[in-house]
């Protein structure tokens, strides 16, 4: 295998590069033996669909590969890899995917040595050096990764392109932290025509309408719960303008969405703009569903957002609840109240929204009676759904750290770490495996089970005409 300067030398006497991005099948291996795949999604990914529009604007020839829409994903590899000879091939990928990520590597450089190997998202920034570990990956793209790849391929000296780790000639190097997008306007609109967006599917109970596309309308989180990962958009709260966003949205029904997803970290941080954002909708006259999909701040809502939310087309918005306990709110540094999280959801229940809970079985402090109280709480709020999970120290989490310290994490076997395989990733400092999933179970049976929620769901999806949908997804959820 060629170092690396010599693949880029090579590459950059090359007018218009080749650059093919894929993503690793993930459905398989992160639904595999779930119980509860009623909410589970298949999106085309933003992300490639970012930095294939950037890579684009620059002249180069792009295309997407997502292997999660084959069920033969390494036989598609292989077959676009011979047809298309790509130059560069770019993987993004998150922690649970890692072995699929370093498959895809292998495949490329045993079809191309030649092929520049490159790896971005959340588990490359967080173990850049681990990936370069592997001798099938050649450069790691850390943090947000707009612009690195344009920048190389340009002919850029490449210790002076900020934000990667590479490898030459056996030796790894980084350079220097890259700083953040300060105008997330200047990005262009996602190059969506990369996708087959018809070819993908979800739950019913997911969506309204398809296909269905994911919008980013800002980057970062100025909070810090222990169990969320800040290494790729930080802590400042980095907007788009309402007016790009709408532009962006009407491109996203030229292109032939019928929902929208709104993904953000923390959509409503500047409540003002997300107002605004509604406004110009309605000024449009824009007709599209969409949702608040990633769950916002209970904090940062009032009464007009949600009627404005619901005027342009919202239909459905998700809140970060956690826990209804206030200890563990405060343990989890949540920063919120549990009476907040209430007055929340009766203001966008008051105005006809659908509205969900993301709810965490085992946060730090976390006993039998704060479970419980979770599950009443979850029960006394009048939520359309509820979705608990119990907790994944994920890589990179002040969680993890935290937990890691105390000797708690058995694995780091990326792989493992889903709701499929928890057992083997940690011991909970408090509580049994079998607790645990004694009380997972229950809560969503004790929420989903109730005679008054039955008669409301029945109710509804004969309105909406998912009765049958949703009777398939009863009859097939494994509850106990």
């Amino acid at each position: 295998m060629q170092d690396i300067t010599t693949m880029l030398e090579s590459i950059n006497a090359v007018d218009q590069k080749k650059i093919l991005l894929v993503n690793p099948p993930y459905s398989y291996f992160v639904y595999k033996n779930v119980d509860r795949k009623a909410g589970t999604l298949q999106n085309p990914v933003l992300s490639l669909a970012t930095i294939g529009a950037t890579l684009r604007q620059h002249g180069h020839e792009v295309k997407v590969l997502d292997l999660d829409l084959y069920n033969n994903s390494w036989e598609k590899l292989e077959e676009t890899l011979k047809q298309f000879v790509p130059h560069v091939v770019g993987i993004t990928g998150t922690s649970p995917l890692y072995k699929e990520i370093i498959r895809i590597a292998q495949t490329v450089k045993s079809l191309a040595p030649n092929i520049l190997v490159v790896t971005g998202g959340v588990h490359s920034s967080i173990f850049p050096e681990e990936m370069l570990n592997q001798a099938k990956i050649d450069l790691v793209v850390i943090g947000e990764g707009d612009f690195q790849l344009v920048e190389i391929l340009e002919g850029k000296d490449i210790d002076l392109v900020d934000g990667i780790m590479y490898k030459d000639d056996g030796i790894i190097k980084k350079t220097n932290s890259r700083k953040l997008i300060a105008d997330l306007d200047i990005l262009p609109f996602p190059a969506w025509d990369l996708f087959e967006i018809h070819k993908y599917k979800g739950s019913s109970i997911a969506e309204r309408r398809r296909p269905v596309g994911s919008l980013e309308t800002s980057r970062g989180c100025v909070f810090n719960c222990c169990f969320c990962n800040k290494k790729m958009y930080g802590n400042s709260f980095r907007p788009k303008s309402a007016i790009r966003v709408v532009d962006e949205i009407e491109y996203m029904l030229d292109v032939g969405f019928k929902e929208i997803r709104i993904q953000d970290d923390m959509f409503s941080t500047n409540i003002k703009r997300a107002k605004a954002i509604c406004d110009e909708i309605i000024k449009r006259k824009l007709k599209f569903f969409w949702t608040l999909f990633n769950g916002i701040r209970v904090d940062s809502v009032d009464l007009e957002l949600f009627k404005k939310i619901k005027a342009s087309g919202g239909y459905q918005v998700s809140f970060g609840i956690e826990s209804g306990n206030q200890e563990i709110l405060n343990r989890a540094s949540k920063k919120i109240k549990v009476e907040q999280i209430s007055e929340a959801i009766c203001m966008a229940n008051s105005v006809g929204l659908e509205t969900v809970g993301f709810f965490i079985i085992g946060l730090p402090g976390e006993t039998e009676k704060t479970i419980e109280d979770t599950i009443r709480f979850s029960k006394s709020v009048k939520l359309d759904f509820a979705k608990f999970g119990i907790a994944v120290p994920f890589p990179g989490t002040v969680l993890y750290e935290e937990w890691n310290g105390k000797g708690l994490i058995k694995t780091k076997d990326w792989s493992k770490y889903t709701q499929n395989s928890l057992l083997e990733i940690y011991n909970h400092p408090n509580l049994s495996w079998e607790t645990l999933i004694y009380y997972y179970k229950r809560a969503f049976r004790e929420f989903y089970f109730r005679p008054i929620y039955v008669v409301k769901r029945v109710l509804k999806s004969i309105f909406t005409g998912n009765i049958f949908s949703e009777l398939k997804y009863v009859i097939t959820t494994k509850w106990w």
